[in-house]
């Protein structure tokens, strides 16, 4: 990856200076805020110094690419992958996959099991977002006996009589749709029971506080996963160095400098040098959290949405003794 910094200026008295080193023409970088390091190089303008540094220059503007708004997608994914190496290359845990996944543990008959193709109708509390078509993962376990909570069901999902992975295929937050076409419909009062559609039109009554979710089995199998009702840890919080304030060196040129400049957010205290960086405690928060603690294993719903997952690991489990 080309990084240098050259600032190459030829002056009307024959003589040019270039900058070459690691600042940018940042406020920080030019004030002494950053640590940089830099040469001044004066002369000639004819200097073979000079040259090599018209040479360098020329260059880099030949093989430069010039930016396009329409690859904007593409350089995001290039910077994506750039640091999700960095986070390989460090040893960041990389087994937690974020992204919203619906559960579903409910009471069916031995007989009553779904088919591949087959369509499922059920509801969740309305406000809940990212239920997306064609995106959004459905786990159905299945059991002739629902376990007594939540938490019970959760721990025996593998254990389940059937396991059933969908995906949504269509959610109405408005309860807009009188008759949906399904072969299945989950009964939620008073836990969740899997029921036949023998004409395969469903009319819900739907509350008003709750929304319409269609979804599609995929395969009359679920791979084991743990499952997190929680969102990832999303922010860090600086650890300040203990040591006096930075501030900006005073121009030499007899100019006062503004501390006012809309170019920092400095006050009069300085900068405090950064040290560390650690987690900023607690969760993150989801825009639609009062929604999903409705749809959380506190709430004593069998119909949940998971936050994050990641693949069952036995031996993860035995070595963190649990």
């Amino acid at each position: 990856m080309l990084h240098s910094k050259v600032y190459y200026m030829e002056h009307l008295d024959g003589t040019a200076s270039a900058f070459v080193g690691s600042h940018n023409t940042t406020f920080f970088a030019l004030t002494g805020l950053n640590g940089e390091a830099a040469i001044l190089l004066e002369g000639p303008v004819a200097s073979p110094e000079f040259d090599d540094v018209r040479r360098h220059i020329e260059t880099a503007r030949r093989q430069a690419a010039c930016y396009s708004s329409e690859l904007k997608e593409a350089y995001a994914w290039w910077t994506r992958q750039f640091i999700d190496g960095l986070g390989v290359e460090i040893g960041i845990p990389q087994d937690w996959t974020s992204g919203r996944t619906i559960l579903i543990f409910a009471q069916a008959a031995k007989t009553d099991r779904p088919a591949t193709g087959d369509g499922i109708y059920f509801e969740l509390p309305a406000g809940i977002q990212q239920i997306e078509s064609l995106k959004t993962e459905v786990h159905l376990f299945l059991f002739e006996i629902l376990p007594p909570t939540p938490w019970d069901a959760i721990r025996r999902a593998m254990l389940a009589d059937a396991r059933l992975k969908c995906m949504v295929r269509g959610a109405e937050n408005k309860q807009g749709n009188l008759e949906v076409s399904a072969d299945w419909h989950i009964d939620p009062q008073p836990k969740p029971v899997l029921k036949q559609v023998p004409t395969r039109v469903h009319r819900p009554n739907t509350a008003k506080d709750m929304q319409q979710v269609r979804a599609e089995v995929l395969s009359e199998d679920v791979e084991a996963y743990e499952y997190a009702f929680d969102a990832a840890r999303t922010g860090w919080e600086p650890i300040f160095a203990n040591e006096p304030p930075l501030h900006p060196m005073e121009p030499d040129h007899g100019v006062a400098h503004d501390q006012k400049t809309p170019h920092s957010t400095r006050t009069d205290a300085g900068w405090l040098r950064v040290e560390a960086l650690q987690p900023r405690s607690g969760p993150g928060k989801e825009e639609d959290a009062a929604a999903l603690r409705l749809a959380s294993p506190e709430s004593g719903s069998f119909m949940l949405v998971s936050l994050r997952k990641r693949k069952h690991d036995p031996t993860r489990h035995r070595e963190e003794g649990t």
